[in-house]
């Protein structure tokens, strides 16, 4: 127990309010200070899930990763176009080729639909100047006489053998498309054929199926 005279008890009458609202004071600072502290921690905490969401740009790298394969399968065709495989058998054109009637040889006379017409056998010379093969067929032969055009160049063989023959020997009777020779590059072929056509002075001889001497020709007279 605390024993104190009057006269000191007048003055600390005064300064004891003042301490004790200093205190309060002082327990109050402290007690914000604490609750203060304690909301800086949660809003401290809190923006932390927003980083979290960071990985958006994650995704917006992998479709920049996936666009190359496009790219990549565009260039394939690309490269697949630069590329000139080489033509295959049959696919030249006649106009390429070089034909040349060496020699024809009259070797008598028939007669088809009741018209009267001469057997004429021609050895001819194909060359093929370019880099392919070429498939000659002996339904694409036909002869020009006058206006008119024939191509029954398959009914007679007379004169023909398997030695001479240009096309593959006998002929096919009225199927001429099974007759076909392979010209290939470089290697001239002579041989034989068979053509029936009326009297004339000369004739002309296409290898392209028409009567518009466009392709490659060749003229002779029996």
């Amino acid at each position: 127990m605390i024993r104190v005279s009057k006269h000191s008890y007048r003055w600390l009458a005064l300064p004891l309010p003042l301490s004790l609202m200093m205190i309060l004071a002082g327990c109050g600072f402290h007690s914000a200070s604490t609750t203060h502290h304690t909301i800086q921690v949660h809003s401290s905490t809190a923006p932390t899930p927003s980083p979290s969401p960071s990985p958006s740009p994650s995704p917006s790298s992998v479709p920049s990763s996936v666009a190359p394969s496009p790219s990549q399968s565009s260039t394939t065709p690309s490269q697949g176009q630069s590329v000139t495989p080489p033509p295959p058998p049959g696919a030249g054109s006649y106009r390429e080729l070089h034909i040349v009637v060496e020699h024809a040889t009259n070797e008598g006379t028939t007669t088809i639909n009741g018209q009267s017409l001469q057997i004429d056998l021609l050895t001819l010379k194909v060359e093929n100047p370019t880099s392919g093969i070429i498939g000659l067929a002996l339904n694409d032969v036909s002869v020009l006489a006058g206006n008119s055009s024939y191509s029954w160049n398959d009914f007679s063989s007379k004169g023909l053998s398997e030695n001479n023959s240009l096309f593959p020997y006998p002929p096919t009777p009225k199927s001429p498309s099974a007759d076909v020779t392979q010209i290939l590059p470089d290697r001239p072929l002579t041989g034989d054929i068979t053509v029936l056509v009326p009297a004339r002075s000369s004739y002309e001889l296409v290898f392209n199926g028409t009567t518009d001497p466009t392709s490659s020709q060749a003229t002779f007279s029996s």
